[in-house]
Parts: structure tokens; sequence; C-alpha cells
């Protein structure tokens, strides 16, 4: 494979507009990792400290001399054709007798360009790509005949990935419904087979008061990141003196239910019983809720109760604040009319088959990853091996 020069198949063409203050300028940004282009709110000409900016055209290539080295190049589609840059993303046009655009689209997401732009170690996102650089970097670039001919064995190698991609995706999201389904089923059969429904109220209070530890007693601080709302527990504790943990944070025991109550992490399902063995007492974010059962109904009951889909989405209709801030109030918490089984033993039953549900979605969810994992790891690989000469 032949390397030269990118200076070879493109030159810079920006083409800077003054800006007026009273127009309305669409606005385009670039993702990092080759994931090309993406649409920002438009903006007046007042409303930027830049007094030019670029005019995007169809067919060119734009980078952002910020991010370059993580991948933040991308060719222009029709989507984005008019669309406007700031001088800090340099704009280039195809050199039509020396390169195919289709080939340096694939070029631009090959990450061992993006190694070749800023040479690694400390402080590289300070260190800012120019167009000389970009220019200068040497690239694989075949004649035109063979460009063509590897851009599409790329489309078609990609294009297949991509469909593996979607049917992997679509096989999980069937699974992970079934899975909802079943869950649905459970809770419908009991209400059918005599369970209550009761408020909450009556069943477990509400962000009780808990007399504070005091001294040197170990307690567990929990950050609201260490609730994991795929498998509904606390994946680690951090441990600390009660006398160290400041007045602001919401304080619970052994047992009680926690859960997030702001979206989106309560419809995400960041949720545990409080089961820590080493403290009795543990320590988190006030956007925490903790319930305390009473009488027979268990914390682990409650828990399947705020972790089930049915509960999360009834309960978002309701949630009070601003948008994306919005959160689920005591008082909701307080009047929700929960299934409740008709004896411990019903309890423990329904309880076995909704963990047993879960572990079979945590299951299918490790295997669903790998096989993601697999497929976004034939990408690189694909263009390596056409850049390298081996497609």
């Amino acid at each position: 494979m032949d390397f030269r020069p990118l200076s070879d198949a493109l030159y810079e063409d920006s083409h800077m507009c003054d800006l007026q203050a009273d127009k309305c300028y669409p606005i385009t940004g670039i993702y990092s990792f080759g994931r090309g282009l993406i649409k920002r709110p438009a903006i007046h000409g007042e409303e930027t400290s830049y007094p030019r900016m670029a005019k995007l055209k169809s067919g060119q290539v734009v980078m952002s001399k910020l991010n370059a080295w993580e991948g933040a190049l991308a060719v222009v589609i029709d989507l984005f054709d008019g669309t406007y840059v700031s001088p800090e993303y340099p704009v280039f046009s195809v050199k039509e007798e020396n390169a195919d655009i289709g080939y340096i689209r694939h070029l631009l997401a090959w990450q061992e360009l993006w190694n070749r732009l800023t040479p690694r170690g400390s402080m590289v996102r300070r260190k800012r790509t120019t167009p000389a650089t970009l220019l200068a970097t040497e690239v694989p670039l075949p004649d035109l005949d063979e460009q063509r001919r590897i851009s599409e064995e790329l489309d078609a190698a990609l294009h297949r990935q991509a469909k593996s991609f979607s049917s992997v995706t679509s096989r999980a999201e069937l699974v992970l419904a079934a899975a909802d389904s079943r869950e649905a089923q459970i809770f419908e059969r009991g209400l059918k087979g005599g369970w209550d429904l009761k408020p909450l109220s009556e069943l477990a209070d509400v962000n009780p008061r808990t007399k504070r530890p005091e001294g040197e007693e170990v307690v567990a601080f929990i950050p609201m990141a260490a609730v994991s709302g795929i498998t509904g527990t606390v994946e680690k504790s951090e441990y600390v003196a009660a006398s160290d943990v400041g007045s602001g944070y919401k304080m619970f025991r052994r047992n009680d239910v926690i859960f997030a109550r702001i979206t989106p992490c309560m419809q995400n399902g960041k949720s545990a019983v409080f089961q820590d063995g080493k403290s009795e007492y543990g320590f988190g974010s006030t956007e925490f809720h903790v319930i305390r059962p009473r009488g027979a109904v268990e914390g682990r009951w409650i828990h399947r109760i705020v972790r089930s889909r049915n509960f999360r989405e009834t309960a978002a209709l309701h949630m009070t604040g601003t948008a994306g801030q919005q959160r689920v109030s005591a008082k909701y918490l307080q009047n929700v009319q929960i299934p409740v089984p008709c004896s411990i033993d019903q309890q423990h039953e329904a309880i076995a088959e909704l963990d047993n549900l879960q572990r079979v979605r945590l299951r299918f969810r490790a295997l669903h990853n790998a096989q993601l994992d697999d497929l976004k790891s034939l990408r690189p690989a694909i263009l390596n091996a056409a850049f390298s000469g081996r497609l």
C-alpha cells in the first residue's frame, strides 16, 4: 500500500462568511471516534464572539482542531449542507483527480490516522491539530481505481456488521420485553389470586428519622453511582467514621430500601436493599428515598416493587420539578398502592420467581454485551485490514 501525505487528497477550503447580528445560522459539531457530524441548535450572529464562520458544502471534510486526535473528523453529508462551523473546525475539499470521497470517508474513521495526528503522552488534550498537520500526515493512498474497490469492499463489510449489530439489538429488546411481560403476569396472577392492594404508608415508613450513630462507629457511605440499575445492588461502599459524615446526607439502616428519586436515575432502576456486612448504618445523597418496611412485608418485596417496570413507568407520570430534574415525591410514595401477597410464604415464592427472572435478565445482558463488544471490535479490524492491503 502506497503512503502519501493527505495533501495529495485534500486541500484547505474554509469558505468563511461574515456573520450578521440578526441572521440565524444552523450550527454543526463533530462527534469523536469517527461517529460523524451532529446538529447543534441554530444561533443568531449576535450570540457568538466569532465574527466569521465557515459554511459547509456536501462532500467536504471537516475537522475539530481540539479533538481530531480522538477521531473528530468527518465527511459532510447532504443533511449538513449549508450549515456552519466555527473557526475551530477547519474545512477541506477533496482533490477528485487523486482521491475518492468514499475512500476518504472510511480513512477518517481509521484509528491509526487519529494516532498519527497527535503524539500520545501527557497533556495530549491540550495539543491542537492544525490543518498543516493533517495535510502533512502520511496515509495509505493508492490509485483511484484501487481506492474505489477498497471503498466498495468496506461499504459491504460494514453494512454486514451494522446488520448483525441491529439483529443482536433487536433480539435483546424482544427478550427483555418478554421478561418485563412475565414480571407483569406474576403481579397480575397474584392479584387475581387474592393479593391485597395497600398504600405503601401502611406497610413501611418513607424517609424515616434515624438516630445518628456517633463517634468512631464505622458507617457505609454510598455514592449514587455505586447503586447499580442493572443488578439492583450496591456495588461498592466506602467506609468512614460516623463523625466524618456531614449533616447534608440521607441516613438509612440495614434492610432499608434505597432508590434514586431523580430522573433518569429512578427510571433506570437505581435501587437496592441496604444489606451491608460491616455496618448497620449507611449514608448517601439526599436524592435517595429511604423505605423502611414494618410488619410482615420484607424489604426484598418492596424492592422488587420499586424496581418493576410498571412502578417506574407509573411513577414517572407523577414526578414533580423542572424538566430534567424531576423527582418522585415522598407523598406519592406514601399513597401509592402496592400488591401484597396473602402470606409470608407467598411473598417468598413471588420473590423467588422475580429473582429468577432477574437472573435470566442478567445472564442475557452479559451475553448480549459480549456479542456487541465482538461486533464493535470488527469495525477497527476491518479498517486495519483495508488500509494494510489485506482487503
